[in-house]
């Protein structure tokens, strides 16, 4: 069976990712929401909240934005402080969560009330210790970035869930959503760091670095999709793909020409994804 990384690709999902994606830290961000994972299971006892907390520490839509801000933090010159990227991951679990509750409606209502309410739980606690530990400024950035990405993610379903793109724009238009997500890591490193002078040239990485990953993603699950009436651009094209893994590589190469050059750890996060796109890429065609 053929693999991306460790993982078969006949198989492979979102949170098969996080190891080709985030190989060297993948351990420290695990450990942060691992840590914030008991803290909420601590305060809000309920086995089916627990089950949504427990999924935490393995979300790529978690650790992904911590990685960004973390990346980006050290390219700027400063260390970010686990208060700051606990919470990062934290809220991006509404993110998730919400997802889920579309994307995968459970049946039972128990567990469907757990995605939305652990995740608006999570939410207000990565507010709130941000607020307590003296970043109001970043809980406010955090705050709309996160309703932009809510706002976003209802057009995902009106454009890509109620039918299906006539090409790449629209798919694009469709996915805008992903850009969010890594804003939350870039975004706030930028505050922190006290650098919004480059918000501009991040929010091009953003969207461009999110586009990529988002193609690999709808790459590799595109029989999910097929099952569950999501319409995405590569289950428009199909195998072997070809017009995907060409958009995904021309959107690593602008998000690359976005960062500076001596940004080197934002700049391994980019040369991860191309090494993931090629190594899809050939698992594709020895599939044959």
């Amino acid at each position: 069976m053929n693999k991306v990384g460790n993982i078969p690709s006949a198989k492979i999902h979102s949170s098969g990712l996080l190891i080709p994606l985030i190989p060297h830290r993948i351990k420290k961000y695990t450990d942060i929401l691992t840590r914030q994972e008991h803290a909420l299971k601590r305060k809000y006892k309920n086995r089916n909240l627990s089950q949504v907390f427990d999924t935490l520490h393995r979300k790529i839509i978690a650790i992904g934005p911590i990685a960004v801000c973390d990346y980006l933090c050290l390219d700027l010159g400063k260390k970010c402080p686990e208060t700051i990227l606990s919470s990062i991951g934290t809220i991006s679990l509404q993110i998730s969560s919400h997802d889920d509750a579309v994307d995968e409606t459970p049946n039972d209502q128990s567990d469907l009330a757990a995605l939305i309410y652990a995740g608006n739980i999570a939410s207000l606690e990565a507010i709130k210790n941000l607020i307590e530990n003296g970043y109001k400024n970043i809980a406010k950035i955090l705050i709309d970035i996160v309703n932009r990405n809510h706002f976003l993610q209802q057009k995902r379903v009106e454009l890509l869930w109620k039918k299906s793109p006539k090409n790449f724009l629209d798919y694009k238009k469709g996915v805008a959503d992903g850009a969010e997500l890594i804003k939350i890591g870039s975004h706030t490193a930028l505050e922190f760091c006290g650098r919004n002078d480059l918000r501009k040239k991040l929010t091009k990485f953003a969207t461009h670095y999110a586009l990529a990953l988002q193609l690999i993603d709808d790459i590799i699950e595109v029989e999910e999709d097929r099952k569950s009436g999501y319409h995405s651009f590569p289950l428009l094209e199909g195998n072997p793909f070809t017009k995907s893994i060409n958009q995904a590589r021309k959107n690593i190469k602008t998000a690359t020409h976005s960062v500076n050059k001596e940004w080197k750890f934002t700049k391994s996060l980019l040369k991860n994804v191309e090494d993931v796109v090629n190594q899809v890429e050939n698992s594709l065609k020895n599939a044959k």
